[in-house]
């Protein structure tokens, strides 16, 4: 009797300390997603705090009264990379690499998943 109690208490020992890694894991991701998250909404602020809507406000009245707009004015956003050279696309890339690294500071908090190749079907 006194072996089954030890048991069960072991059992809802292993229980209790499985059921805390869990919830450390789902903390961890969910700290992770708050991070990747905090980072994309501050980088979507930024590249919205330094652009304005094309066509301006000043273009559309323009085009509205009939008069050509040629000289659109620049909205502030990013270049096209499409459009860009060799050398200003390398430079883009840096630039965000240098903005993601300084967000990150540091290696990430989680672990990715690793894909195995798919087994074999036994039939």
């Amino acid at each position: 009797m006194a072996d089954d109690t030890q048991a069960a208490a072991k059992v809802a020992e292993d229980r209790r300390k499985a059921r805390e890694a869990a919830a450390k894991t789902a903390q961890d991701t969910l700290d992770a997603q708050d991070k990747e998250r905090a980072f994309n909404n501050s980088e979507a602020d930024r590249r919205m705090n330094q652009t304005k809507p094309t066509p301006t406000q000043r273009e559309i009245d323009l085009a509205r009264l009939g008069a050509p707009v040629l000289d659109k004015e620049p909205d502030g956003s990013d270049p096209d990379p499409s459009t860009l050279t060799p050398e200003d696309q390398r430079k883009l890339r840096d630039e965000t690499d240098k903005r993601r690294a300084s967000a990150a500071s540091g290696s990430a908090p989680y672990k990715t998943r690793e894909a195995a190749p798919p087994k074999p079907s036994a039939t």
